[in-house]
């Protein structure tokens, strides 16, 4: 039986993340500039995945999570949705979890085009959030609902969120994340003075 390494993937993944980008060209969405590397990472996982039966239940919500992401990275969303609704299941009552896995599978579905099913799952985030009182993930559900409502055009909502999620990151003082949502916001200007111009 093989048995995998869960501190290697791990360290794997934080550095897969440094390939990982913001495309303007696409509202920022994340992309990588080594696809084949994540893909060798998700083949490696799968592998030890469906031998490794030694795998506690927090490194497989880990592992599934993980892969949901790369999957959607990758432009294969269909497969990360399939993968994050297991999360889901394996979330069960732990609120940070659920919250966590409903922001993932919200990406996921806005990549596959279901913008709206997506703007469902970053609501329900936000509101388990607030039943909950799990601030850490607050300004990740704002910040991706905005972001899904650029897509559809919804400037001025997704103007509001950003401008909330902006609020508790500057709390948080974490300069990548402020920066992350500012480059969102202008993003917003860019696509009205863009229309502006053209009209």
């Amino acid at each position: 039986m093989k048995k995998i390494n869960v501190k290697h993937v791990k360290e794997r993944f934080a550095f897969i993340n440094s390939t990982i980008y913001f495309d303007e060209k696409e509202y920022l969405r994340e992309k990588t500039s080594d696809s084949s590397m994540i893909s060798d990472l998700i083949n490696h996982t799968e592998s030890y995945l469906n031998e490794d039966t030694t795998l506690s239940m927090e490194d497989l919500f880990f592992l599934y999570g993980m892969l949901g992401n790369l999957y959607r990275i990758v432009n294969q969303p269909i497969k990360a949705i399939d993968i994050l609704e297991k999360c889901m299941v394996m979330a069960k009552d732990d609120a940070a979890k659920k919250i966590v896995t409903l922001i993932r599978l919200g990406e996921a579905l806005k990549y596959k085009g279901e913008h709206e099913k997506a703007l469902h799952h970053f609501d329900e985030a936000i509101s388990l959030c607030r039943q909950n009182q799990v601030n850490s993930y607050m300004d990740f559900a704002l910040q991706h609902k905005g972001k899904c409502l650029i897509e559809i055009g919804m400037f001025n909502e997704a103007e509001q969120c950003l401008k909330s999620a902006l609020h508790i990151r500057m709390v948080k003082r974490n300069d990548s994340l402020i920066s992350s949502t500012k480059a969102a916001i202008r993003l917003i200007g860019k696509i009205l003075a863009d229309k502006e111009r053209s009209n």
